[in-house]
C-alpha cells in the first residue's frame, strides 16, 4: 500500500527555465528523494504514535516500523518522463485501517500527502533546490 505525489510539470516549467536537462533531473530526483524521507517520518511522527482512538497507536511497532520511502523511479509515461516516489508498507492490515475495511478508518498515509504544510514544505524545498542548482551552474 502506497501514497503518491505528483506534481504538474506546466507548474514547474517557469522554474525550470534556467537549467539544464541534466540539473532538471537532479533536482528533482533529490527534492523527491528528501520529500519520500520526509513523509514517511511524518506518517509515523504524526499518525502512528497516537493518541487513540483519534489516530492508530503502537501496538507492536510493526507497521511504525514498517513505514519507509521507495527512492525515487524513472518511468516513461504517457507524457513524457515521471519521477516517482512512493510512500508505504507492506503489512497487510495497514489497508484495513487506511480504508477503514471492517475497522475504524484511521487514516495515516493519506493524511501526510493532504497536510498543508508538508505541501507548502514541498514547494519550498523544490525552489531551494532550483535555486542552489542555478547558483552552481
Amino acid at each position: 500500500m502506497n501514497a503518491d505525489i505528483s506534481l504538474n510539470k506546466g507548474d514547474l516549467s517557469k522554474l525550470f527555465k534556467k537549467l539544464t536537462a541534466t540539473s532538471k533531473r537532479e533536482v528533482l530526483i533529490k527534492t523527491l528523494n528528501f520529500m519520500g524521507i520526509h513523509l514517511a517520518g511524518w506518517v509515523k511522527e504524526n499518525r502512528l504514535v497516537g493518541p487513540r482512538p483519534e489516530f492508530l497507536g503502537v501496538v507492536t511497532g510493526r507497521l511504525l516500523g514498517s513505514i519507509s520511502s521507495s527512492g525515487v523511479k524513472e518511468e516513461v509515461g504517457v507524457f513524457g518522463r515521471e519521477y516517482i516516489v512512493q510512500i508505504g508498507t507492506n503489512v497487510k492490515y495497514a489497508p484495513k485501517h487506511e480504508f477503514g475495511l471492517g475497522v475504524r478508518k484511521r487514516p495515516f498515509l493519506q493524511p501526510a500527502l493532504e497536510d498543508r504544510d508538508n505541501q507548502v514544505f514541498l514547494i519550498d524545498t523544490l525552489t531551494k533546490n532550483i535555486n542552489e542548482a542555478i547558483k552552481t551552474a
